[in-house]
């Protein structure tokens, strides 16, 4: 039988450090872990360590901006609650109910829009005759002497001779003659 007092025999101190001791392997791996695969000049030796390092990286980032989006999101919650206890919180909804049309008017708008557009594409020629030509709204001086010339004209024009009925419309009481 083995004696109580007997010792296990020493290490040997020529026995290769973990690398979880290793302070060059720590390095490494941090190395590893902060600059990413691709900036890292050294990389770990094991395949195991590397692809471990690597999902963590990838997993603290994905965790650093769904944090900085929630952040964000807390930030605009925060700025809408402060805001809606003030009394422009209380203007905004009668604000916004003036602001957006209600369904018949948003309709309306749109037929005007659609029959703007229908008839600007269809009789657009037509409207745009005087642009192409260098008619109105090209030069400001030839449009105020064309308006004083037609203006000129109307005032020497003779005057027309009026309907009968139109002559003395505001003379009857009814309209029956």
């Amino acid at each position: 039988m083995a004696s109580a007092t007997a010792s296990a025999p020493p290490p040997t101190t020529n026995a290769p450090a973990s690398p979880s001791h290793n302070p060059s392997a720590l390095k490494t791996n941090l190395s590893y872990l902060i600059r990413g695969p691709a900036n890292s000049p050294l990389q770990p030796k094991s395949f195991q360590t590397r692809s471990t390092l690597r999902s963590l990286r990838y997993l603290a980032k994905f965790i650093f901006w769904r944090l900085l989006r929630y952040g964000k999101y807390a930030l605009i919650a925060a700025g809408a609650t402060a805001l809606a206890g003030t009394a422009l919180g209380t203007a905004l909804p009668w604000i916004a109910a003036i602001a957006v049309p209600s369904v018949p008017v948003a309709a309306a708008m749109g037929l005007t829009t659609a029959v703007i557009k229908f008839t600007w594409n269809h009789r657009g020629n037509h409207f745009r005759q005087g642009w192409l030509v260098g008619g109105e709204g090209r030069d400001a001086r030839t449009d105020e002497r064309m308006d004083a010339e037609e203006a000129e004209r109307e005032f020497n024009r003779p005057s027309q001779p009026v309907h009968p009925r139109a002559a003395n419309a505001w003379g009857r009481q009814g309209f029956t003659s």
